[in-house]
């Protein structure tokens, strides 16, 4: 499979209808501004709801209206994506796949608007974690020295407790 969805319906409305409108389909899949316009993706044609939603808000019409495939959208989505050290399952991989996880593993689901690791910035930012993760040889002594906190090293600044840290 390709993708959780094998269609993409885009309906682009002039003018930004508020990020919490009430959007009440069993389709629908996200809500994207962009400058002076409104994308609505769902996985079905939903013209009825998109009506439904501009006799709520009349000073918006729909611009245009597209359909087409899921990979189209996306660009092609590995079933075993490697961005460092991450291993990127699809969240519709086979279960199969998700037991042969390693403690690296994430699985995402890249909806229509975050990807699947192969975008430039997702895989910037995991980069950049990897970067910031301590390796089990370089440890900071406060993730793991037993005793009292008195007897640790210092806290780097920012360090607030109640922070999760690497493990």
């Amino acid at each position: 499979m390709d993708g959780p969805y094998a269609q993409l319906h885009v309906y682009r409305l002039d003018g930004r209808l508020e990020s919490r409108a009430a959007i009440v389909d069993a389709h629908f899949l996200g809500h994207w501004l962009e400058g002076g316009t409104s994308c609505l993706f769902f996985s079905e044609p939903a013209d009825e709801a998109v009506a439904g939603l501009l006799r709520l808000n009349p000073l918006r019409r729909v611009a245009d209206r597209t359909s087409m495939p899921y990979a189209q959208w996306q660009g092609p989505i590995g079933a075993d994506e490697r961005v460092g050290p991450f291993r990127i399952l699809p969240s519709w991989a086979p279960p199969a796949a998700h037991d042969r996880a390693d403690p690296l593993s994430l699985v995402l689901d890249p909806g229509v608007v975050f990807g699947a690791g192969n975008h430039p910035t997702t895989r910037d930012c995991l980069l950049a974690i990897d970067q910031a993760r301590p390796s089990a040889r370089s440890r900071p002594p406060w993730t793991s020295a037993p005793g009292p906190a008195s007897s640790r090293s210092p806290r780097p600044a920012g360090w607030e407790p109640g922070l999760r840290r690497w493990t």
